[in-house]
Formats: structure tokens, C-alpha cells, sequence
């Protein structure tokens, strides 16, 4: 294609936007909604690009970091089913178990799970203030290209924060 472009004596700005438009038509696209958030989400800062945003990388991978107002068990509990509804819609499938940690079932099986807050915090006088239950809830979902899709929420003080990651099955098995 390039010897066809250059023998055409095309000005080199066009050639160069052809080539473009070439190599990133070949590139597999990742929908926008592939990582799911409630309307109600805040996007935190990335640590990559230290921005509130989606992070979307050269390998065709992406991440999101947010949190969503839940002061209710039941919100935490409604937020899980419609990740779960999104993505059933999608033709996505439900992993039983934790795709880097096999002999972990995946939430999306048990639901959210408490976390011991074993230590008792203290004021300065060293008096005992009340902990803060936390629960956490892991779940993945794999499409028929092999793509995988992964949200790890903690819910604690009313809120959850989330991670959601994209990962490519080509990038899957170039790592």
C-alpha cells in the first residue's frame, strides 16, 4: 500500500492520514460501554494519567476508577445485579471463579463478602471509635472473543469504590 501511495506522488500529510485511517481501521475498537458505570457514578482520578477519566491504553485495555453513593446494603445489592443485567445483555458470560486466582469464587456466585476490621481505631486519648463495616464483591465476565471484563468493589461509609478493567483476548495472551 505505501509503494502504491508514494508512486500516486500524493502530498505526504494525505499519505500519512491514509495510513492512518488504514492501520486503525484493522484495530479492533472497544465499545465505550464496555465498562459499565451507574448514572449516578463519580469518575475518581486515574494514577496513570492522574486525570478523572477512563484510561484506554495501546494495547486496546482500559480501566476506570469510581464511586457511587450506596447507604444502603440494598444499593450496594441493586448495583451488582444491574453490572450483572449490563452485561448479560452484551452476551458477555459470568466467570464462576477469579480469572488470576482460579481457586477463588468469583462474587458473582457468593455475592459480597464482609471484611474483618480487626483493628479497633482509637482516638488520641485511646478511646474505641466505632468501626466501619466493609463488604467486597469481585466479578468477571468473559465474551466469545476471549476478552475479559473485571469490577472489584469495596462498600464502606455509605459509598463503593470501584475498579473496572477491560482486557483484550489479544492482550490476554500476549502478557
Amino acid at each position: 500500500m505505501t509503494r502504491c501511495l508514494m508512486q500516486m506522488k500524493l502530498p505526504i500529510v494525505m499519505t500519512l492520514a491514509l495510513l492512518n485511517a488504514a492501520v486503525s481501521g484493522c484495530a479492533k475498537r472497544i465499545d465505550p460501554d464496555v465498562l459499565w458505570l451507574p448514572a449516578n457514578a463519580t469518575i475518581e482520578v486515574n494514577a496513570i494519567s492522574m486525570k478523572a477519566a477512563r484510561g484506554t491504553y495501546r494495547d486496546g485495555s482500559a480501566e476506570v476508577v469510581f464511586t457511587v453513593a450506596a447507604p444502603d446494603p440494598e444499593d450496594r445489592e441493586k448495583l451488582t445485579k444491574q453490572l450483572a443485567k449490563h452485561f448479560a445483555q452484551g452476551g458477555w458470560h459470568p466467570s464462576r471463579t477469579q480469572w488470576l486466582n482460579p481457586g477463588l469464587t468469583s462474587s458473582l456466585m457468593v455475592g459480597w463478602t464482609h471484611v474483618c476490621g480487626c483493628i479497633l481505631p482509637t482516638d488520641a486519648e485511646g478511646r474505641t471509635l466505632p468501626s466501619h463495616e466493609t463488604y467486597t464483591w469481585h466479578g468477571e465476565w468473559e465474551n466469545q472473543d476471549g476478552d475479559v471484563v473485571k469490577y472489584s468493589l469495596t462498600a464502606t461509609d455509605g459509598s463503593v469504590r470501584g475498579y473496572a478493567q477491560y482486557s483484550p483476548a489479544r492482550a490476554i495472551k500476549q502478557g
